[in-house]
Parts: C-alpha cells; structure tokens; sequence
C-alpha cells in the first residue's frame, strides 16, 4: 500500500509555482487531477470529489476523498481558498481577461479561519469514527491577515486563527460574545472541539509577477494524524 499522505503532499508540491487558482473548485479540480497522475503505478487507488460521509447524523461532503480499494481505506481531504483581488490589468496567461477582473476580495475572515478549523474538526471526527486514517487540510490565500495571525487577544476570532505557531488541542469558540454587538452569524457557527496539537507553517506558493498588493498566495498543509489506541 503506498504512504497516501506522502503522495497527497508531493502532488499538493507539484502544483507550487505553477498559477494561482481562480476559484476554490479550481484548486480542487487542479489537486483531484494531479492525484490522478501520482496514483497512476497504484491502480487500487481512486479519487473522488465531494465525497458524502456521515456525522452526527447529517451528510456533509470532504471536497476530495482518496479511496484504497483493496484495503477498504479512506483518507479525506479539505480544502480553502481565500482571496483578495490583485489589481494588475495584466491579462490572465493567454485570454483577454484582466487578471484584476479574476479574485474577488472575500470578507468575513474570521469565518474563514472558523471554516478552516471546522474542516480539521470534521477529518479528526471521521477518524475517531474509524471512517478514515488520517487526512489533510490545506489552506491557500493571498490575505496576509490569515498568516500573520496577529490577533488581539480580546478578538472574537481569536480561537480560530492561522498563525505560525503551535495550536494547541481544546475548545474552539467565539471569546467576548455580546448579544447585542457580535454579529448575527456566531451564534449560527458554534465552538467545537479540537483533539490534537497542531504546529502551523505557512510556505510560500505562488508569486504573481507584477510588484503589484495580494500577488504573493502562501500555503498551509496540515495532517491530521492516525487514531491512537
């Protein structure tokens, strides 16, 4: 059986250096794809998107799961990617397409990071379930307010930031909720549980070429590891 993890992170690798994605379903498509070609010598190995697993009772769907047929093993995938728009009128590679025309400057970044923490909230379930062996998170921006992670203590995202640094196992919720003052969706998005510690590295991804705000896109990889008995 070959190291799926190791093989999921090599063709993450490959897609480095290449372009930045124009959308969160390109970036899938674009990893599904380079999956397909690692798993190639491995023919027991499929790949599928928006895979429907089950949870508390609900369906939800891991945006690429990674299926080994002979051993009946599963290893989920999750994926994010959050933009800001670069205003460059280069056009895009070879269409007539201004490339300020491509992202779009996505807000509410402290949903981004709760969505981000969700997604290793939900691989951590499925493989305490026994559902999965272990998985992936990847996060892909070009906002420097996810790397940085320089929140005050005293945000109400606090708990779900991005930094470089070592994020420690426990609860995950909203700090200094006011009724009246925090915005209507915290109380739609509730805290959560985290099981390991999780040390985060950004790395670099993608440089758009043009001395231009938001060309730089970093990268966060994080494995959610095996089960422990």
């Amino acid at each position: 059986m070959p190291n799926v993890i190791k093989i999921i992170k090599q063709s993450f690798e490959n897609l480095k250096n290449t372009r930045f994605f124009v959308s969160e379903a390109d970036f899938q498509h674009s990893l599904a794809v380079e999956l397909e070609k690692s798993f190639a010598d491995y023919p027991e190995m499929q790949v599928f998107l928006e895979f429907p697993v089950m949870k508390d009772g609900q369906k939800i769907y891991v945006d690429i799961m990674v299926l080994d047929n002979n051993h009946k093993k599963l290893w989920p995938i999750e994926l994010k990617y959050k933009t800001l728009s670069i205003p460059s009128g280069t056009k895009f590679q070879n269409t007539n397409i201004a490339v300020n025309q491509i992202l779009k400057n996505q807000s509410a970044q402290d949903l981004g990071g709760y969505d981000f923490w969700k997604d290793i909230n939900r691989i951590e379930y499925l493989v305490g379930k026994g559902i999965a062996v272990s998985g992936v998170c990847i996060f892909i921006t070009n906002d420097k307010y996810y790397v940085d992670g320089k929140y005050s203590k005293q945000t109400q995202a606090f708990n779900f930031r991005l930094g470089k640094e070592l994020h420690k196992a426990g609860k995950r919720d909203w700090k200094n909720v006011d009724a009246e003052l925090s915005p209507s969706y915290i109380k739609k998005h509730p805290g959560f549980r985290i099981k390991n510690n999780y040390n985060f590295v950004w790395q670099s991804f993608f440089t758009f070429n043009e001395d231009v705000k938001n060309n730089r896109f970093d990268a966060l990889f994080v494995e959610i590891p095996p089960k422990t008995k």
